[in-house]
């Protein structure tokens, strides 16, 4: 397995360990993203599921520190989607993720 590209990951992200961990995303506007959640296949599905929720609402909190108004995520995972709405996301609906390389 190849290690990751520092350049691909975001600066600012939080580990829950052993469970999971996630990022955010900081842009020019006044939204942040939150992206590259991930989870420890070996760690029981409810702490995996209590992390990310711990992940997710911190990184809002987070965000808001820093002054964003609005922050956003795209998913096709059922359990983000789930603490999402928890944390009062909005789901809009699916979406097609592009990407090119420059």
């Amino acid at each position: 397995m190849r290690p990751l590209d520092k350049a691909a990951i975001p600066a600012f992200g939080l580990i829950e360990d052993d469970k999971a961990a996630g990022f955010l995303v900081r842009t020019e506007l006044n939204i942040a993203l939150l992206d590259n959640f991930v989870t420890n296949p070996d760690a029981k599905l409810r702490h995996r599921h209590a992390a990310l929720k711990i992940i997710a609402w911190s990184l809002c909190r987070e965000a808001q520190e820093r002054g964003y108004t609005v922050i956003a995520a795209t998913t096709q995972s059922h359990g983000i989607v789930m603490i999402g709405e928890a944390l009062g996301f909005k789901n809009t609906g699916l979406y097609c993720g592009m990407q090119r390389e420059l």
